[in-house]
């Protein structure tokens, strides 16, 4: 019959036995801090690590992405979140096509959050204090105010410093029309939320 291996027996961790208790006691009255602590630190430590879920939803299925949405909607899975009409008239007015992962990604996007290889982009067509605005509508990223403390005039100011860098009056760039045409729409959703 082959013999163990030291070196297998050598991955399995010990544990917490008799002798390893007695000489965290001991290390305990010497540092002056209580066994305890220690003990579940221990433990923590040699509990196995559970797998990372993925935060890109490039890397998502896509039913971890309906249910990040969820999420962010207050709901504890999709399920709930198909069941609530609040829901339900946001994506009609959407006009997504909910079958189709686009659409969830879209979703993830705007309530969830994009993936932090897209943020502080560098300057180029499209790209706004570092977000791709022709891929993700993040207006009050993009504007640089608080979405929960921001007042009408502060998104007011915040726009106006952006369009006299790409007003097609003011730039003689012919793409820059396309840029400030949707900063208009971002200032206008934000601006919707005040008067509603």
């Amino acid at each position: 019959m082959p013999k163990k291996s030291k070196k297998s027996s050598a991955l399995t961790p010990r544990g917490i036995d008799a002798e390893v208790n007695k000489r965290i006691q001991e290390f305990c009255e010497k540092n002056n801090c209580q066994s305890e602590e220690v003990i579940d630190l221990i433990k923590f430590a040699l509990e196995p690590a559970l797998p990372k879920e993925p935060t890109d939803p490039d890397e998502m299925t896509v039913a971890q992405i309906k249910n990040k949405v969820a999420k962010a909607w207050g709901k504890t899975n999709y399920l709930q979140l198909s069941k609530d009409p609040d829901w339900n008239i946001y994506h009609k007015k959407t006009g997504l096509n909910g079958r189709l992962r686009e659409t969830w990604t879209s979703y993830f996007r705007e309530w969830v959050g994009f993936p932090n290889n897209e943020r502080n982009l560098k300057p180029a067509y499209g790209v706004v204090n570092g977000i791709d605005i022709f891929k993700n509508f993040r207006p009050w990223e993009v504007f640089e105010v608080n979405r929960k403390t921001a007042t009408k005039d502060q998104i007011q100011a915040a726009f106006r410093k952006l369009s006299m860098k790409y007003h097609p009056d003011k730039t003689p760039n012919p793409k820059d029309r396309d840029v400030f045409e949707k900063l208009v729409e971002m200032r206008d959703s934000i601006i919707a939320v005040f008067e509603s």
